[in-house]
């Protein structure tokens, strides 16, 4: 039996009426603020076997002598608090609870709603061979998401030292999409507003915005970026392949550190800026600090997936880019795996056209991509993205 404890899902979103982004010259960027954003908090409750959330469970009561502290004074008076919602366990209690007439409700989701200012950073457009846009839940969509979700920590985190503030002033918001394209959102944490989204979005003489030129200046010369600065020591490179404390993670943010990646984050912002970013199908790595270690990552990858077999498994290189292969000795004959950057679309025809692949495409491959090799390596092997032939017989 598993020892883990249930995963509850929560997760926070945003509905805005009218929502107007606008684009930002000289990017790929559009930037847009909402003063009428309502913010949700959801809360799926725990699991069931399969992993999927079922609610909660609840009675209807009428919860007797509840102390209630009287004003003016440090007296307490008892009153009884009519319908109100218990979970099961708490219902049979006599002493303290009446049961009423009302029904008892089974896979009851929690929610909470507040209003305040919301800042949209979007992408006008989608860099030809990268995958922005499915930030879902499921297992081949978690690379994406969290790509996103970075990309959005990053920009809290240099906002928050542009404005001299905690990043706990801002609220991040589960990326989206929109029109087909990826949309970032970010709230303030003060219910109504404290004006920090509002400034983050708000037009400059130049017709830029404070957010706009943040992400300019993380992707433009990260060196010299107070935030990436940081990130780029060479102790910090050699050891943090993810996200560590001393750059992304923080006790604030600590729902979320499965999920960070600096390298992919900052690439993702990149795709905001240049709508020409190839992000390594080009093989430009040494161009961009978040590739610059990307090949050596995704062999030590490889290593690591090899491992878990040992006498059945070996790595190897292939292609134009030397990616990544790792070759497995089953009971039903040879699989091969070709590791790949998480943000390379892999179901899209137009991969056989991509140099990076131009000796793979003609192999039986299946994918795996360092986001899934480095976090579950054994399912990223169950889960390998489908061979190329088995996707051509399916187009036929």
């Amino acid at each position: 039996e598993s020892l883990q404890p249930p995963i509850r899902r929560r997760t926070v979103s945003e509905v805005t009426r009218d929502l107007n982004i606008d684009p930002i010259d000289i990017t790929n960027m559009e930037v847009g603020v909402s003063d009428r954003a309502a913010i949700f908090r959801l809360n799926d409750g725990p699991p069931d076997e399969n992993g999927d959330p079922i609610g909660y469970d609840t009675g209807q009561v009428t919860q007797k002598a509840y102390p209630v502290p009287r004003l003016g004074n440090n007296r307490i008076r008892y009153i009884d608090l009519k319908y109100q919602f218990l979970s099961p366990a708490d219902v049979d209690f006599p002493w303290k609870t009446v049961k009423t007439d009302g029904d008892n409700a089974e896979g009851i989701r929690l929610g909470s709603r507040k209003a305040t200012d919301s800042l949209f950073i979007g992408a006008a457009t989608v860099p030809r061979g990268l995958n922005l846009s499915e930030i879902d839940r499921t297992f081949h969509t978690t690379r994406t998401r969290a790509a996103a979700i970075s990309a959005t920590q990053l920009i809290i985190m240099r906002a928050a030292l542009a404005l001299d503030v905690a990043p706990e002033e801002f609220e991040i918001l589960e990326p989206r999409v929109r029109d087909g394209k990826p949309l970032l959102q970010i709230a303030d944490m003060l219910v109504n507003g404290s004006g920090f989204a509002r400034r983050l979005g708000a037009r400059t003489a130049d017709g830029t915005t404070l957010v706009s030129d943040l992400i300019r200046s993380m992707t433009g010369s990260p060196s010299d970026d107070p935030l990436i600065g940081q990130f780029l020591d060479e102790g910090h490179r050699k050891t943090c392949s993810q996200a560590c404390y001393r750059c992304m993670q923080r006790y604030g943010n600590r729902g979320y550190h499965g999920l960070l990646d600096w390298r992919l984050g900052l690439g993702y912002l990149r795709c905001f800026v240049d709508g020409d970013y190839r992000s390594g199908l080009d093989m430009r790595w040494e161009h961009f600090v978040e590739l610059r270690d990307w090949p050596e990552i995704a062999y030590r990858a490889a290593e690591e997936i090899a491992r878990l077999r040992p006498s059945r498994t070996t790595v190897e290189t292939t292609g134009p880019a030397n990616l990544p292969l790792v070759r497995y000795d089953g009971n039903g004959g040879t699989e091969t795996y070709v590791i790949v950057h998480p943000l390379w679309r892999l179901e899209d025809d137009a991969i056989r056209s991509e140099a990076v692949f131009a000796e793979i495409a003609r192999q039986k491959v299946r994918f795996i991509n360092t986001f899934d090799a480095l976090r579950r390596p054994m399912a990223s092997m169950e889960n390998a993205f489908p061979e190329l032939q088995e996707q051509e017989r399916t187009n036929e």
